[in-house]
């Protein structure tokens, strides 16, 4: 039977935020999967009724609730309308969903290499055209100048650096790129990414090397098959989120930009959600997925006879309408943030992975830190580093009232 009739309709795991139509207060859906990048917007009583499609409620459910709560009725056939919208849309489960979700995902993993998913959106697809973007991004007023590529003297041996958009973090890129690419010498780049869409496992490997418009940078396929071997999880069993995450594309376009001639490799791992460790109050270290995966890619990196270098692919607060807070920032509450933000760099710094955990799990993660997995992770992995802060800025959200920070770290 088609979703859209069903008679318990079921909306997907779907990213939902509010934004300002012409004046007027409306509710965004998107899929933050990558399945579908369509996005549709509905008015709040809209999105009522479709929270109430939780594969629970019959359509008779969702009528009686939505009267219950407007003293209005939901007709038939405005259910319908809604519903086949979201259908269309592939934002409801069902029959159409599900086939489209296995030609896509089935298309995704016949590839050798992954295509860069956001070349013509946030940054030019053709290699000369971002060539000239990231020199200008290097070269803008907020910037440090271009990288001395002679330099490259070894001594730097990690980076947190941001995932959000270059327009916007152009100049926090720049920072810590400039010292990556004078300071780096490595011949194996791991990078942990923050997954944005939701994934069963902790942890997720690709075999596939990436695709820029600067040139192919190839996936070390021994170490990944290494590290699955002896992780012994399934490390690709979410391997589809790859397809559509931007916190791994963005560092290797840096990356194949500062290093256009040298025999790099890449260890890409996307790292999940800690969210169900902050509510419990337990360290990560405590999860056998957590620990057995940073004892199992120390020793495999150990077994490459690589130099290894390591990159978390992390932002870090977000606050604000867009995020779930009921305020929008002010210039008080961004000044207080930057002092939040900056005590927990302070753990970060010092590599101690606990206490930056901590910091973020006695405040029930209030400012939503989507760099929680990856820079714990590093930390972890790169075993107590010490490190200093490059550049730490905040940015307004274009959609609604809300800020994000991010910033740039180097570890000695």
């Amino acid at each position: 039977m088609d979703p859209a009739y069903s008679d318990r309709p079921r909306l997907r795991a779907l990213e939902i935020f509010p934004v300002e139509v012409e004046g007027k207060r409306m509710i965004c859906i998107r899929d933050p999967s990558g399945y579908t990048e369509s996005t549709v917007v509905v008015t709040p009583a809209a999105m009522v009724v479709l929270s109430l499609c939780d594969g629970s409620n019959t359509r008779l459910d969702v009528q009686a609730e939505f009267t219950r709560r407007f003293s209005e009725i939901l007709e038939s056939a405005q259910l319908s309308q809604l519903l086949e919208q979201m259908d269309e849309n592939l934002l409801l489960e069902g029959e159409k969903f599900d086939d489209h979700r296995r030609s896509v995902e089935e298309e995704f993993l016949r590839l050798e290499s992954r295509p860069a998913a956001f070349a013509g959106k946030v940054y030019p697809e053709e290699g000369a055209a971002l060539r000239s973007h990231l020199e200008g991004i290097f070269s803008g007023g907020e910037a440090n100048g271009l990288p001395d590529l002679t330099r490259q003297d070894g001594s730097l041996r990690g980076a947190i650096a941001p995932h959000i958009d270059f327009e916007r973090g152009g100049p926090t890129y720049a920072h810590i790129y400039k010292v990556i690419g004078e300071e780096a010498s490595a011949s194996l780049f791991v990078i942990f990414g923050t997954v944005h869409a939701s994934t069963e496992m902790t942890y997720t490997a690709t075999s596939k090397h990436f695709e820029t418009p600067l040139g192919k940078v190839l996936t070390d396929k021994a170490s990944v098959e290494r590290l699955t071997r002896r992780y012994g999880r399934d490390l690709f069993r979410d391997e589809f989120a790859h397809r559509s995450e931007h916190s791994i594309e963005f560092q290797v376009v840096f990356l194949r930009y500062l290093f256009p001639d040298l025999e790099i490799s890449i260890l890409p791992i996307l790292c999940g959600s800690f969210h169900s460790h902050v509510t419990s109050g337990q360290s990560p270290m405590d999860d056998p997925a957590v620990a057995d995966f940073i004892e199992a890619i120390r020793e495999v990196i150990k077994e490459s006879g690589k130099k290894p270098f390591y990159i978390a692919g992390a932002d870090l607060a977000h606050v604000g309408l867009k995020f779930g807070h009921s305020e929008a920032p002010t210039p008080e509450s961004c000044e207080r943030l930057k002092g939040e933000d900056h005590l927990m760099l302070d753990h970060a710094v010092k590599g101690d992975g606990e206490a930056f955990y901590r910091s973020i799990q006695e405040e029930g993660d209030e400012r939503n830190i989507c760099g929680l997995s990856p820079i714990y992770t590093l930390l972890k992995v790169m075993d107590k580093p010490r490190g200093k802060v490059i550049k730490y800025a905040q940015s307004p959200d274009p959609t609604l009232p809300s800020v994000v920070s991010y910033a740039g770290v180097a570890y000695y």
